[in-house]
């Protein structure tokens, strides 16, 4: 018998509007956040090579969920990557700050790039129903397409690269020959050979294991073939096509500044299949010849895109990551001279970490030296000598990203210096700091309470002309979304050049503060405590616990809306009155569990002291691994009067076993080497699975709990979440599960009205456990 759980878009017309608490403000509507544009995640800011022009793409998550092209599709039906789709490219003068949309929102365009004399922007575009390389001239204020091939680009960083005299364009194209239909169906994993010869009428699925198979690097997962595609020169002016690699995984690709090759990154797979260490060959392409060979292989790199080309064309420099769990733990950088393919390991002089999941190695613009950063320490090694050494270190500071005109190249001031952006982790202040490359000294340019930068991918939203005369940036705080400011004098003089959201400019909306305690050892800790805008003196607001183990909340107190935009934007709860707290959670052992416990109820506890808060009315909350460890908490605390856990696994042991429709099993990794902290299988350490599952503690609970899940969601696969209701059902507790029909893993890739409910539903929940009748 099957429980009906799905919701019903009707269901939307018979919520009644949140009530929320004490507000003097208006409450942002969930229509106004799930509308609100954003700057596409991952593509880097095209600012002109004489800094008077700058293009972006903005995004409309709006349009693309009313459209319903969830994170379930990978692809549009004209060839549009679904994060893309109806993105617009727009252009700001930087002398007037008047902004233009260049394309309609009626397609999709995105990932423009600036050619070098800085006459024309290419980008691509679905205008003519399917996506192909366009380009605008300045001049002429005119856009054409280059070429009628199709092109296949799926992360924000694969955009167009233009050769060094403007005549061609080095892009991905969909597999000559091959039709988007037949790409979507390989992408879907539909022609499996271990069930592509069963008789007709036969619907059996046959999935085979080799004893061969276990250690094997490069699995067929069928998503990667998301990144299967040609990559090819495309002429500017005739559109004829030099196609140079074909029918490839290709994740990274880099022209030689000199024109006479190409290094492209080709993804192989995991190295154990599971494990969550993506592994890529690093191969270089003559142009002239066409001839293709192999310069290093098996390099573990999270998106293979940790490359960069010397300016003079003669060296390759990457970094390789080694990945024991779901964090980077070491990372060193190698060096290939492209006359004989050596691979050149430089002389470190001391400890340093130069990992990162999309940072490459900065050169100069002489060609002799590398940047690199590590913590709070700058790096350089000289090409002559191959010896790296420590130039410059911020005690205190983490240095987050250089200032750069794109990728791979550094960008030096006239007085020998580089701009860094820095956080202080004691403060949560975050700035720019210029370093003397000659002296090392460090002289801070700005630093206040904004978030500079996009989390790990903060180099894609800040460029500058190479001698740093003009640096753009994007900055954001609690109270203000993220737009684009710009710099011409260092930092005394900062101007906003877009407003990308008009309708946040009237709102007043909730302000952050951290605070600060002690986990059960005595390590300090901390957390980001959003607060309602309107407070009252003695006024106590109800409180709504974001967790998401292994993360610290914390330093996230400047971003607006404290998690994320969209359905995650907590701005949605303190706009209606309550605090939102986001504490850090470490993890540091095999028992996450437990450690949940130990250092978060401190934050709990402390922040039950404050007066602003009310002590008896505090909810939990958290999606993915964040569910986790709401079912963690609640089956060890009867201190939250309400709960939501959204895309949660309750059970290790089911987690482990999941086989996905294509035959993959991502929870094998997740369990031993990634978030699930297991270090092992169920067979090794039976007991360690079963404490750490709070399935089997269900028992203790005593929350409400609001249990959400997208019914198509192959990383967390729904029955989990299933698990967790029937268990609580059959202990009489008070459970409800939205099973979202349809719908993947990320509630924010879901359709439009399922996001209206979603945000609607949680609201009323909290609403209706967290008020004052039902707390006292």
């Amino acid at each position: 018998m099957r429980i009906q759980t799905a919701v019903m878009f009707s269901l939307i017309l018979t919520f009644p509007p949140a009530r929320g608490f004490s507000t003097d403000s208006k409450p942002l509507g969930i229509n106004e956040a799930l509308s609100a544009k954003e700057f596409a995640d991952r593509e880097p800011l095209a600012l002109s090579p004489d800094g008077k022009w700058l293009a972006y793409t903005l995004s409309n998550p709006k349009r693309r969920l009313i459209a319903k092209l969830s994170g379930s599709v990978e692809f549009t039906p004209g060839g549009v990557p679904t994060e893309w789709a109806y993105g617009s490219i727009w252009l700001t003068d930087m002398e007037n700050k008047q902004a233009r949309q260049l394309t309609s929102d009626q397609s999709s365009s995105w990932a423009p790039v600036w050619s070098p004399d800085g006459k024309q922007l290419a980008f691509y575009s679905d205008q003519n129903g399917t996506a192909q390389l366009w380009i605008w001239n300045k001049v002429e204020n005119q856009s054409h397409v280059v070429s009628a091939a199709t092109t296949r680009s799926f992360f924000g960083f694969e955009t167009p690269q233009w050769s060094s005299d403007g005549t061609q364009i080095l892009a991905k194209l969909l597999p000559e020959k091959m039709s988007i239909s037949e790409a979507a169906s390989l992408l879907s994993g539909k022609k499996d050979s271990a069930n592509a010869d069963r008789a007709p009428g036969v619907t059996a699925k046959v999935f085979v294991s080799q004893p061969s198979s276990i250690g094997v690097a490069a699995p067929s997962n069928a998503w990667t073939n998301e990144e299967l595609a040609d990559l090819a020169l495309v002429h500017v002016r005739s559109g004829h096509i030099n196609r140079l690699l074909h029918k490839e995984k290709i994740r990274g690709y880099w022209l030689s500044p000199d024109g006479a090759f190409i290094a492209a990154s080709i993804l192989k797979g995991e190295r154990r299949q599971g494990s969550q260490v993506v592994l890529y060959d690093l191969v270089l392409i003559s142009i002239k010849t066409l001839q293709t060979r192999v310069l290093a292989q098996d390099l573990a790199m999270p998106y293979g895109i940790n490359v960069s080309w010397s300016p003079d064309g003669r060296w390759l420099s990457y970094i390789a990551a080694a990945q024991s769990t779901s964090q980077l733990t070491d990372g060193e950088c190698r060096f290939i001279r492209i006359s004989d393919s050596k691979i050149i390991k430089p002389i470190i002089d001391g400890p340093a970490n130069f990992a990162h999941d999309y940072r490459s190695p900065a050169w100069n613009g002489s060609s002799t030296s590398v940047f690199l950063i590590s913590s709070q320490d700058i790096w350089e090694i000289s090409t002559n000598k191959m010896q790296a050494h420590r130039i410059a270190s911020l005690p205190g500071y983490q240095i987050t990203e250089f200032v750069g005109s794109g990728p791979g190249r550094i960008a030096l001031t006239e007085a020998g210096s580089i701009i860094v952006r820095t956080y202080d982790p004691q403060s949560k202040l975050r700035g720019f700091y210029s370093i003397d490359l000659a002296t090392g000294r460090a002289h801070k340019l700005l630093q206040d309470a904004r978030w500079y930068g996009r989390s790990t991918e903060g180099l894609y939203d800040m460029t500058s002309t190479p001698d740093t005369r003009v640096i753009v940036y994007g900055a954001e705080d609690a109270q203000h979304s993220r737009d684009l400011f710009v710099t011409r004098t260092h930092f005394e003089n900062n101007e906003r050049v877009t407003i990308i959201n008009p309708q946040f400019e009237g709102h007043r909306f909730g302000t952050a503060v951290v605070i600060d305690y002690k986990d059960d050892k005595g390590s300090p800790l901390h957390g980001a405590l959003l607060l309602p805008p309107a407070q009252r003196s003695g006024e106590r607001f109800p409180v709504i616990v974001w967790v998401y183990g292994g993360s610290n909340g914390s330093p996230r107190i400047n971003r607006f809306g404290l998690v994320g935009s969209g359905v995650e934007n907590m701005q949605l709860f303190a706009t209606r009155g309550y605090a939102v707290f986001f504490p850090d959670a470490p993890l540091a052992g095999h028992s996450p569990a437990a450690d949940l416990a130990h250092t978060i109820m401190p934050g709990i506890v402390r922040l039950r002291e404050l007066d602003m808060v009310d002590a008896e009315r505090i909810g939990l909350m958290g999606h993915s691994y964040g569910g986790y460890s709401v079912l963690s908490l609640i089956t060890q605390s009867t201190i939250f009067k309400a709960a939501v856990a959204s895309a949660s696994a309750g059970n290790l042991i089911g987690m482990y076993g999941h086989l996905s429709p294509t035959g993959d099993s991502f929870g094998v990794g997740w369990c031993e080497e990634g978030q699930g902290l297991m270090a092992g299988t169920p067979w090794q350490y039976p007991q360690r699975y079963i404490d750490n599952s709070p399935f089997f503690f269900l028992d203790k609970v005593q929350t409400p709990l609001l249990l959400i899940h997208g019914g198509a969601d192959e990383t967390v696969p729904p029955y989990l979440s299933g698990e967790i209701f029937v268990g609580l059902r059959r202990l009489g507790k008070e459970t409800v599960l939205a099973l979202y029909e349809g719908e993947d893993h990320w509630e924010g890739s879901w359709s439009y009205s399922n996001q209206l409910d979603y945000s609607q539903r949680i609201l009323n929940w909290f609403d209706t456990h967290l008020s004052r009748n039902v707390a006292k």
